[in-house]
């Protein structure tokens, strides 16, 4: 063979490859390598529960341990539209703040922009679908963005009341003041009301399981969800939210479409009106 001709065969061959065992080592150092970076990121993503509302759950389970389940003032499906029981009676909201704990909603409607306070609270946030103007700084309103603000920024917001001394904070962290207020039409508001009640309830019991053990016991079940299960409160007002908060709850995500079935039922949305009263 010519000399041109070995150096063009050279030129054109297939590149020498390493040995097989050598290639199978680099390869697995590569999977390794991938597999613990995928996890790291896994780890990182998964959310957590604040030490505030671990916290909280750890107070309640103390006051239940005292409590007979159905003892409470108001029994399971009852609908909360009064806000008026001292909330130091219901085992499920912890005492060590009570009175500002139990209208930590309010919170939640200020950061919705409502402008008048509006009641049953549980009733009214979890069933807004654009319908409330009536409590809003405009109408019509952005529904998704509204929600999207309060799943953003409810942890936050939660952690600041959990944590406060209204001694030293004032009641402003864990409620907000409204001069006008609106309730739900009196004609069928029990019977609406306990329907989203329950939807909220029974993934309330889902997340709760080890800390309260039979949900009966408390007063106001869905007082408490606001304060001790946030990842519920986001479910029931996001149809795409994740109640299980990436597998750290045992707890299905389909709150919301429970509600939209409860409105259903009771004529739609538009039969879910507030009724105002000016001061």
């Amino acid at each position: 063979m010519e000399p041109a001709d070995e150096e063009l065969q050279q030129l054109t061959a297939p590149p020498a490859r390493a040995p097989n065992n050598k290639a199978r080592a680099i390869i697995g150092c590569v999977a390794l390598a991938s597999t613990a970076l995928l996890f790291a990121v896994t780890q990182q993503q998964k959310p957590t529960t604040s030490a505030a509302v671990l916290a909280a759950r750890e107070i309640v389970k103390k006051q239940i341990a005292t409590t007979t389940p159905g003892a409470g003032p108001h029994g399971p499906g009852d609908a909360d539209v009064t806000h008026e029981a001292d909330s130091c009676s219901d085992p499920c909201i912890p005492c060590t703040n009570a009175g500002s704990y139990s209208s930590f909603p309010t919170i939640v409607q200020h950061l919705m922009v409502y402008n008048k306070e509006a009641t049953p609270y549980g009733g009214v946030i979890f069933t807004d679908r654009g319908q409330y103007g009536i409590v809003h700084q405009e109408d019509p309103y952005d529904v998704r963005s509204m929600v999207s603000s309060v799943v953003d920024q409810y942890d936050a917001l939660l952690d600041t009341c959990l944590n406060s001394d209204p001694t030293v904070d004032g009641a402003d962290t864990c409620s907000h003041y409204y001069v006008n207020s609106c309730d739900l039409d009196q004609s069928s508001r029990d019977s609406q009301v306990s329907c989203v009640e329950a939807c909220v309830t029974d993934r309330f019991a889902a997340t709760m399981k080890g800390t309260i053990d039979d949900v009966s016991v408390c007063a106001y079940p869905v007082s408490s969800t606001f304060l001790l299960a946030p990842n519920v409160v986001k479910s029931c007002m996001d149809p795409t939210y994740d109640a299980s908060e990436n597998g750290l709850y045992d707890v299905d995500s389909d709150c919301y479409e429970c509600i939209s079935g409860c409105m259903e039922a009771q004529g739609g949305v538009d039969a879910w009106v507030l009724e105002c009263e000016e001061r």
